[in-house]
């Protein structure tokens, strides 16, 4: 089984409790004895199974997806169970945290993402103090910058820093530099070089 290594990174900023981490350890080898990967692999090969069948369900462009997000999330519960009794997050901050991985250049307002976690800013805000340890425009924040960063020490990429900027939401090239040297340590311009 191969997971896109990105993928994955998201797939667990969605699953685990606490701040968003930027980068993913995992072990050398899954331990496939104990019941959190014996569970894991029953998924694996339950699924398997259905390949072989003529009317293909996980080509449905319903299911495959989230038969994905499931096996994913399995296996990142399965590689670090340390983290599994942290808690999973609660059903509001996780719609708001999807919509913001799955959109993150989009204009967001507060109260875009207190109506699609179908709750008040208030909630929406101590929902997240206590669930991600940060504010949502500061998650937001997080993700624009990883995903900023991601583009520019790709070799693949040939963006200008303003454009890359530009690309993920930021509306200010400056601010975003700002921000790009407090979190990372150095000028977005080092890094794409």
């Amino acid at each position: 089984m191969k997971f896109d290594a990105e993928y994955l990174a998201r797939e667990a900023d969605r699953v685990h409790a606490g701040p968003l981490r930027s980068q993913l350890l995992l072990p050398d080898q899954l331990d496939l004895s104990g019941p959190d990967g014996q569970s894991w692999f029953a998924l694996v090969r339950a699924l398997s199974a259905q390949l072989r069948e003529p009317a293909d369900l996980l080509a449905n462009p319903l299911v495959g997806p989230q038969l994905a997000s499931a096996v994913s999330s399995a296996f990142i519960l399965a590689v670090s169970p340390e983290e599994a009794g942290t808690g999973l997050r609660p059903r509001m901050v996780k719609r708001v945290l999807d919509a913001l991985h799955d959109d993150p250049a989009r204009d967001w307002r507060l109260a875009d993402m207190a109506e699609i976690g179908g709750s008040s800013l208030r909630r929406l805000q101590e929902g997240f103090a206590e669930h991600v340890g940060a504010t949502p425009t500061q998650t937001l924040r997080d993700i624009r910058l990883s995903r900023a960063r991601a583009d520019l020490v790709s070799s693949d990429d040939t963006c200008t820093v303003a454009e890359v900027a530009a690309r993920w939401g930021f509306s200010s090239a400056s601010r975003f530099a700002a921000a790009y040297r407090k979190r990372y340590g150095i000028a977005p311009s080092e890094h794409r070089r």
